[in-house]
């Protein structure tokens, strides 16, 4: 009956549903063996990872053993490398070209650019192009004698004896670009820029070329 349902006691040696006959005198409840089947999900995650690369602009060439010459923009200021006086350039809204000192960390801005000259220890730049077929075929800059030469003055040297010694102190001299040698009194002007030029006896000046 219902009693044998709530007891472990056998009747007539019969247990009830879910028991079993364990002892002779004893039902044991059935031991239910529940079976769990676990599925791991993995789930793989793949991260692309998109690099984008960004290019530092180039400083432009600059010719080493190189010193330019041409309209300054400002004085001279210290900069410790070509590259960073390139810099100083592009932040000045008049400065095309630069010239550099290694020893001296000297770094000229220049507006507009004349002529160069060979000089260890300098770079300059950027040199500009002038192979297109539309550009003027100009002589090499040399002395020109008979004339006269006006502009900036750097120094004036007495007792130069000639006019190519008066050329030398312009290489040997930062700011100098030009010269005059005036033959009475040997004197040597050292120009920095030109303002204008004429024909004058006794008078030798340079270097130019024939577009000057």
């Amino acid at each position: 009956g219902d009693s044998c349902l709530v007891t472990s006691q056998p009747c007539n040696g019969t247990c009830p549903d879910k028991f079993y006959l364990c002892r002779d005198d004893t039902c044991c409840i059935q031991k239910i063996t529940t079976t769990t089947t676990s599925t791991t999900s993995t789930t793989t995650t793949t991260t692309t990872t998109s690099t984008t690369t960004t290019s530092t602009p180039k400083s432009p060439g600059f010719k080493s053993n190189w010193l330019m010459r041409g309209k300054r923009v400002g004085s001279p200021i210290q900069t410790n490398s070509v590259e960073l006086c390139w810099t100083k350039c592009e932040q000045k809204r008049k400065c095309n070209f630069i010239s550099w000192s290694k020893k001296q960390t000297k770094c000229t801005l220049f507006k507009s650019y004349s002529w160069g000259k060979v000089k260890n220890g300098y770079f300059s730049g950027p040199i500009p192009d002038t192979t297109t077929p539309e550009a003027t075929t100009c002589s090499p800059p040399e002395m020109r004698n008979k004339w006269k030469l006006t502009g900036e003055i750097v120094k004036t040297l007495r007792r130069i004896k000639t006019a190519a010694d008066c050329w030398t102190k312009c290489q040997e001299t930062l700011l100098c670009s030009f010269m005059t040698w005036k033959k009475r009194g040997k004197l040597c002007f050292l120009l920095e820029s030109l303002s204008a030029g004429k024909k004058k006896n006794g008078f030798v000046s340079g270097l130019l070329s024939s577009c000057d």
